[in-house]
């Protein structure tokens, strides 16, 4: 068993069918006082055009086949169903646009680049 597990983008792919699967693992190989740091990325309760945007670009090009439109609401009653307490919560959404936002225009800058070498 562990002290400390780390959860970083994983719950997406687990998928709302396994989630409850997936946190009862990840329980059962902590220690009693142990601590569990997960990192998703969801969207905000409620529905606009920008939401709708971002969950159809990260369903298509960051966890295809994976669910991230999951909000935040969803993961923490999960997590105190299964057991958790919840310390502490901290959403990053907007930083973590941004970062999308660069990968995004990397990605067309060398997008003939990458059709050349790759195909």
């Amino acid at each position: 068993r562990f002290p400390n597990i780390a959860s970083i983008e994983m719950a997406e792919h687990v998928g709302l069918k396994n989630f409850q699967v997936y946190l009862n693992k990840v329980k059962n190989l902590l220690t009693d006082d142990g601590s569990f740091l997960m990192q998703v990325a969801g969207l905000r309760q409620g529905s606009n055009w920008q939401d709708l945007a971002w969950g159809l670009f990260m369903s298509r090009y960051i966890f295809p086949g994976a669910d991230a439109s999951t909000p935040l609401n969803w993961y923490i009653r999960q997590l105190e169903y299964a057991g958790f307490e919840v310390q502490s919560v901290e959403t990053i959404g907007r930083h973590y646009s941004h970062t999308l936002h660069g990968w995004y225009d990397n990605f067309e800058k060398n997008k003939s680049k990458m059709e050349g070498k790759y195909g």
